[in-house]
């Protein structure tokens, strides 16, 4: 099966397809964007693996403590997979995001991954049966 993606921003919801052009035009904006706003592209072959959710996801830090600073998050599959780093630069967010999308490797060597598994895990431990189920169902 050939992979496929889906974008979403904070405005943008299920967007087939995209494009690094398309992305690019998202990061060169995003000082004009609500502070809230994210970026995420999201593998849509990986539930047809049996991966619940597999995807990038990009949100400009606090600009109080650097305006040009961006987070990037990486879930493979379950939450126990998940993955943070930072990149410096609005450029760097571009060539992360195309290097994801033609699914070769260099995304994975332009930052350094630290794994955070372990807030989603005390997360759950804090959540009522009812909000643990709406959670499960979410993801």
């Amino acid at each position: 099966m050939a992979t496929t993606f889906i974008l979403k921003t904070a405005t943008i919801n299920d967007s087939k397809s995209p494009t690094s052009q398309q992305i690019a035009e998202i990061v060169e904006h995003w000082p004009l964007l609500p502070r809230e706003n994210f970026l995420i592209v999201e593998r849509t072959d990986a539930q047809a693996q049996g991966i619940r959710t597999s995807y990038l996801q990009a949100r400009l830090q606090d600009a109080s403590v650097d305006e040009d600073l961006f987070r990037i998050d990486y879930r493979d599959g379950l939450a126990r997979r998940h993955y943070m780093g930072f990149v410096e630069a609005g450029a760097l967010v571009i060539e992360f995001f195309a290097s994801y999308l033609k699914d070769d490797d260099l995304w994975r060597e332009l930052v350094l991954w630290r794994e955070i598994s372990h807030v989603f895990a005390e997360l759950k431990a804090t959540l009522s049966p009812e909000e643990l189920h709406c959670l499960r169902n979410s993801v």
